[in-house]
């Protein structure tokens, strides 16, 4: 039976053994698998008066988190589908005054470290997965949706501005990460940051992860 792949040791290469150790578990799950990790923590979201315009939008796509709010409880399941060689995401936050909000999403790799995150209606976010300075660093490149094996390349960036993200680790099974829209002229149009703590180190595989 072919050993099934961490699916971002092929996208870290050779600086797969430099990452830190949470990294290692919070990016541990193979490719054509039902691996699964969930994390928990807190995140502050966010929206300028740009992004507040566009908010009905973004909750009835069940994309981004429409609200701003400061400490949401959060969880996230970082899972594989047997199916697939795409790294998958599911988003709990839980607000004060509404009800749960999910945004989903998966991580498909392309070549290199390039990768295409998509959400469930098409859209999606292309960047690179870089570590330096000791931080994962995802460096945008464009918007695109995804038609049949296209990716069209959308104009949100002249107007919300382009997307960054980076992670630092804390310790060995907490880290911390932010994401934000900076455009040329509006500056920080949308944000969160927030830390996290992952609760199943394990959970993805019985194997011992590589060094």
């Amino acid at each position: 039976m072919k050993e099934k792949k961490i699916i971002f040791q092929n996208i870290f290469g050779e600086k797969w053994q430099h990452l830190p150790e949470v990294f290692k578990k919070h990016y541990a799950v193979r490719e054509y698998s039902n691996d699964k990790i969930t994390s928990t923590g807190t995140i502050t979201v966010r929206l300028s008066w740009l992004t507040k315009l566009f908010s009905p939008f973004m909750s009835w796509m069940g994309i981004l988190p429409p609200l701003s709010e400061t400490n949401i409880p959060i969880t996230v399941i970082f899972s594989a589908k047997p199916t697939s060689n795409a790294f998958h995401f599911e988003r709990i936050f839980y607000y004060s005054k509404r009800k749960p909000y999910f945004f989903k999403s998966k991580m498909v790799p392309l070549a290199g470290n390039k990768i295409v995150e998509l959400t469930q209606w098409g859209m999606g976010w292309m960047f690179c997965c870089e570590f330096s300075d000791n931080l994962v660093k995802l460096r945008h490149e464009r918007f695109v949706f995804k038609l049949f094996s296209l990716y069209i390349p959308l104009p949100v960036a002249l107007i919300l501005g382009k997307c960054f993200a980076e992670e630092m680790a804390i310790s060995e099974d907490k880290f911390s990460m932010k994401m934000q829209f900076v455009h040329p002229w509006f500056g920080v149009t949308y944000e969160y940051f927030g830390d996290f703590k992952i609760e199943n180190p394990k959970g993805a595989q019985s194997l011992k992860l590589p060094e």
